[in-house]
């Protein structure tokens, strides 16, 4: 912005008092100028800063996880292996790089538990509950036989590796500031309910158990048949499935 040749400046800057008063202590020309500059710095403020980029390696752990929950592991690892290329001995590529490269048992251990998955569980979500890292979710599922990481799991049984958790303890009694009251006479204890049977439920439980052990799943067959025989004890055929389901796992876990 230039000052006109009357001396008054042009455009939209306000000049305050103390501007103008150092302005007369200068020559035309010098004093215009400063004028301008201390109105116009004062007007507009400090120029904004720009966004701050993403890390280059976090971007690639990034692509590589969603590879992953894909099944394309040899893509993730190319990202992972440039990931570590920028950045040596970096924790989240080094997890992701291993649970490629290494045996889902040995990163993980051969002791587990059964789980029963719910609707809207994911091995995501079992990584970060039971292993307490997220970015666990590949290792699980090679665990568990899938090539990836984003397969629907809701009704399978999931093996966890580990110890179960344990189970939680009743609530703590609350004592009461009141005056018991004096013991009353006990009643008969009632005979004991038969316990229910349902030969025709049992029966649709065999046929899901055979289902899933035609698939591989000798573990969710061998709880569906638990439940299959405790609604029917007296089916020698659900007892034979059940047995030879067993014999499946021990075969394949080594328990």
């Amino acid at each position: 912005m230039r000052p006109s040749l009357s001396g008054r400046p042009v455009g939209g800057c306000n000049h305050g008092p103390s501007a103008r008063a150092a302005a007369a202590r200068l020559s035309p020309a010098s004093a215009i100028t400063a004028a301008l500059l201390a109105a116009c710095a004062s007007t507009h403020g400090p120029t904004p800063s720009a966004p701050v980029a993403a890390s280059p390696i976090e971007a690639r752990t990034d692509r590589a996880e969603a590879l992953l929950e894909r099944g394309d592991a040899k893509g993730a690892r190319r990202e992972v292996v440039a990931a570590l290329a920028a950045r040596t001995g970096d924790p989240g590529a080094r997890l992701l790089l291993d649970q490629i490269d290494m045996s889902p048992h040995a990163l993980l251990g051969d002791r587990n538990f059964r789980h029963l998955a719910a609707p809207g569980e994911t091995f995501d979500t079992l990584a970060q509950r039971y292993l307490g890292n997220r970015r666990l979710f590949y290792a699980l599922a090679r665990y568990n036989g899938f090539a990836a990481g984003d397969t629907p799991i809701a009704g399978r049984v999931i093996l966890i590796p580990g110890h179960p958790p344990a189970p939680a303890g009743p609530a703590p009694a609350v004592a009461s500031a009141r005056r018991r009251a004096p013991p009353q006479p006990q009643a008969a204890t009632p005979p004991p309910t038969p316990a229910r049977t349902d030969p025709a439920g049992a029966e649709r439980l065999r046929a899901q158990a055979l289902v899933a052990l035609d698939g591989g799943r000798a573990d969710e067959a061998a709880l569906l048949l638990a439940r299959a025989q405790a609604l029917d004890p007296s089916n020698a055929a659900i007892r034979d499935e059940l047995g030879r389901a067993q014999r499946i796992e021990v075969a394949l876990h080594g328990r």
